[in-house]
């Protein structure tokens, strides 16, 4: 059986299809709507149990209540929690979420915008930086200008980004190591994101400053931004014959 139609609501309250359609979408008319008629459509489409199709509706140029969502790696936990936050704040506010998921991989995330098809979305979400941001983000503006990226890195022109400061995050993490007495720290960079490159920078700034050797083989570098990288970069420092009292991994995940 097919879902009710704004043709069958049209119907059972005795009114054009028109009104029907402006009644739903609130839209301004020349000629005013009774509230009685306003009513009655109301009900007929509640007891019909008739939803706008939103993507119907943004073909109109309407709002569609709908909000796109790309994600870099949806099993990483940080941005699996994030998306649980950001799916119950706009469900709160009478949205909903189409999600897709990149893989960190740029191609995948441009073919998920156009199955996502970002013309259909009030707006868009972006968790996490993927391989070739720049034309990445570049592309989807074109569709989408109202965008916001989490965690992308190096902020992209024309996005709004919120981030944490990895700069300040890397010094109070040394600055606690340092206290507790530590001074043979070794550091895990997991893979190519941004993020943790800038706190590799930052770890070796730091050291260097606070006249802290930093043996070559304290940097460790692990392809795998995961669990399995950090496990193999922690393996590799335990190997050291000198080995690091303290070890700061690039993430959470590593």
């Amino acid at each position: 059986m097919s879902p009710p139609s704004m043709k069958d609501v049209a119907r059972r309250a005795g009114v054009s299809q028109s009104t029907v359609s402006r009644v739903l979408n609130d839209a301004p008319t020349a000629i005013a709507i009774s509230s009685a008629t306003q009513a009655r459509v109301l009900k007929a489409a509640r007891e019909l149990g008739y939803t706008p199709n939103p993507l119907a509706r943004g073909l109109r140029g309407s709002r569609t209540g709908l909000l796109g969502l790309i994600v870099r790696e949806i099993d990483d936990p940080f941005f699996a929690q994030l998306i649980d936050v950001i799916t119950m704040i706009i469900r709160e506010r009478g949205y909903s979420i189409v999600l897709g998921h990149a893989r960190s991989n740029s191609d995948e995330a441009l073919a998920l915008s156009d199955i996502l098809d970002l013309r259909h979305c009030d707006g868009l979400f972006v968790l996490g930086e993927v391989r070739g941001d720049q034309a990445f983000f570049a592309r989807i503006v074109e569709s989408n200008p109202t965008v916001v990226a989490f965690c992308s890195g190096d902020p992209v022109g024309g996005i709004s980004v919120v981030d944490v400061d990895n700069r300040k995050g890397i010094y109070l993490a040394l600055d606690y190591l340092v206290g507790l007495g530590h001074r043979k720290i070794a550091f895990i960079e997991g893979g190519w994101i941004g993020a943790t490159l800038q706190r590799r920078e930052t770890f070796l700034e730091y050291m260097l400053q606070h006249s802290l050797e930093i043996p070559q083989e304290y940097i460790a570098q692990v392809e795998a931004n995961d669990a399995s990288g950090g496990y193999r970069g922690m393996k590799a420092l335990l190997a050291i014959p000198d080995p690091p009292t303290a070890v700061l991994a690039s993430d959470d995940a590593v």
